[in-house]
């Protein structure tokens, strides 16, 4: 009986946690995830040679009508094509498109790029941080969803806009270790 147990707590606890997680942002501004404990986290990538403005868009009217409860910081991926310069996109984001989450700096995304994948995506694409999924970036337009308690439970596909009913109700699900 105790085996078990001992098996259940080391199963449900991550080895790396994503609240011990330090990046810099677009504004080269520090990003500690343990500053988002007890809000639900979606991190969403997406192309910074080719940003989805209607993307970039719902997940700012997500963020501005759900920020009590949950957090969301962007990924923009230099994997999907040529970044534009970090200027141009700083400009796009921040003054067009007026967004009120954070923004990390521009990094590559995919597994396949050992040291130089993002910090937050290595946690989030591999199964031996994050104790779920062990699944690289497909594209920009994916999403991820950690709960309140630093699990992640959601890896969505790109497609699914963040103001569709299917990401409220994700959202609305608890989940327990």
């Amino acid at each position: 009986m105790l085996l078990l147990f001992v098996f259940i707590c080391s199963y449900s606890i991550p080895e790396k946690s994503i609240y011990a997680l330090k990046f810099k942002s677009l504004d080269r501004e520090d990003i500690d995830m343990a500053s988002y404990k007890g809000k639900k986290i979606l991190v969403a990538v997406f192309n910074a040679g080719n940003p989805d403005r209607k993307l970039l868009r719902s997940l700012d009217t997500l963020f501005r009508e759900t920020q009590t409860i949950l957090s969301i910081i962007a990924v923009p991926a230099e994997d999907f094509s040529t970044a534009m310069p970090e200027k141009m996109l700083v400009s796009l984001l921040r003054d067009s498109l007026n967004l009120s989450y954070p923004v990390t700096a521009i990094r590559r995304v995919k597994k396949n790029n050992e040291n130089a994948q993002h910090p937050l995506l290595q946690w989030l694409t591999s199964k031996d941080n994050n104790q779920h999924f062990d699944e690289d970036v497909e594209d920009g337009g994916q999403m991820y969803i950690v709960n309140e308690t630093g699990i992640l439970f959601a890896n969505i596909k790109k497609g699914v806009f963040p103001t569709e009913k299917l990401i409220k109700d994700i959202l609305g699900q608890q989940v327990y270790e």
